[in-house]
C-alpha cells in the first residue's frame, strides 16, 4: 500500500514537471494541473479587455448610460435615454413633457386631460373620443335624419319694408287729389320665392283707408287682406310679418305689387 501511494504521488508530481502533461492531454487524460488552469483563465481575460478597449476607443459600441452622462437639467430614463428633469420618460427611448402620456411607443404624446384617453390606460384615434364605458365614439356628428318632403302651399308672403314710397319733402305738401277708384276684378299672375307660377283671381273692395283684398287661386287656396291706399301706394296686411305693397299705374291700371320682404311678385290687371 506504501508503495502504490507513492507511485500515485510520483505520477502527479510528473505530470505538472515534466512534458509528460502535453503527452496526457492529448490522450485525454483528466490529470490537468492547476496551475495551468489559472494561467489559461487570466491570458482569456486579459484578452477580453484588450478587445473591449480597442472596440471602445473605435468607437463600434457604446458606453452604458448613467446619470453622469446626461447633460444639465436632464436625467436618465430607464430605457437608457436621457430626458428633461420634470417629463416623462416613454418606454421607445423618448419623453413627453410633464402633464402628457407616451403612446405610438414613445413617437407621440397626448395631454393627460384629453378627451381621447380613456379610464382603463388605453386612449383614442384622432377624430375620436372616449365615452364613459371605455370605448372610442366618433366625434363626428350623427346624420340627422331625411325630413319628409311635404306639398307646397302657395301663399302670398309679405313685401319688402324698403319698397315702400320715400316721405314726401317738407316743402309745403301739394293739392290733395282724388284717389282713384280701384274696386273691381283682377287677373292674379304671381311667383313665389322658389320662383314658382301661381295665378287666380283677385276682388278689390273699398278706397281710401279701407281697401280689402280677396284672392282666390286656381290651386283652390283662398286669402284675404285689409289696408289703405295712400296716393299710387296700396298697403295690405293679409296676416303675415310684411304687407304686400303694389303700386298702381293709372295708364293701364295695373296694380304691381311685392311680398314676401321683395322676393315674390304679385300683379293684378283689370278684368276686361
Amino acid at each position: 500500500m506504501a508503495m502504490l501511494t507513492k507511485s500515485k504521488s510520483d505520477r502527479h508530481s510528473t505530470t505538472c514537471g515534466s512534458p509528460e502533461p502535453v503527452a496526457s492531454a492529448a490522450r485525454g487524460s483528466s490529470n490537468t494541473c492547476p496551475e495551468h488552469v489559472a494561467a489559461f483563465l487570466t491570458a482569456l481575460q486579459l484578452w477580453v479587455a484588450a478587445t473591449l478597449l480597442l472596440l471602445l476607443s473605435a468607437g463600434l459600441i457604446d458606453t452604458p448610460a448613467d446619470a453622469r452622462s446626461c447633460r444639465p437639467g436632464y436625467g436618465l430614463c430607464a430605457s437608457g435615454g436621457c430626458a428633461p428633469l420634470g417629463s416623462v420618460c416613454c418606454r421607445g427611448g423618448g419623453y413627453c413633457r410633464s402633464g402628457q402620456i407616451c403612446i405610438k411607443n414613445g413617437t407621440a404624446c397626448l395631454n393627460r386631460g384629453s378627451d381621447r384617453v380613456c379610464g382603463n390606460g388605453a386612449y383614442c384615434n384622432p377624430g375620436f373620443h372616449c365615452g364613459r364605458n371605455g370605448r372610442c365614439y366618433s366625434n363626428a356628428p350623427a346624420r340627422a335624419p331625411v325630413a319628409k318632403l311635404l306639398p307646397l302651399e302657395v301663399s302670398p308672403p309679405p313685401a319688402p319694408q324698403s319698397f315702400a314710397p320715400p316721405p314726401p319733402p317738407q316743402a309745403a305738401p301739394p293739392a290733395a287729389r282724388a284717389l282713384p277708384n280701384i274696386a273691381g276684378l283682377y287677373a292674379v299672375a304671381g311667383t313665389l320665392v322658389n320662383g314658382q307660377r301661381y295665378t287666380g283671381q283677385v276682388t278689390i273692395r273699398g278706397g281710401g283707408d279701407n281697401v280689402k283684398l280677396e284672392w282666390r287661386l286656381t290651386n283652390g287656396q283662398t286669402y284675404g287682406g285689409q289696408g289703405s291706399m295712400k296716393g299710387d301706394i296700396v298697403t295690405i296686411d293679409w296676416g303675415d310679418t310684411h304687407p304686400v305693397i303694389y303700386r298702381y299705374e293709372p295708364a293701364t291700371g295695373v296694380l304691381r305689387g311685392t311680398w314676401a320682404n321683395g322676393r315674390a311678385t304679385d300683379v293684378l290687371t283689370p278684368a276686361r
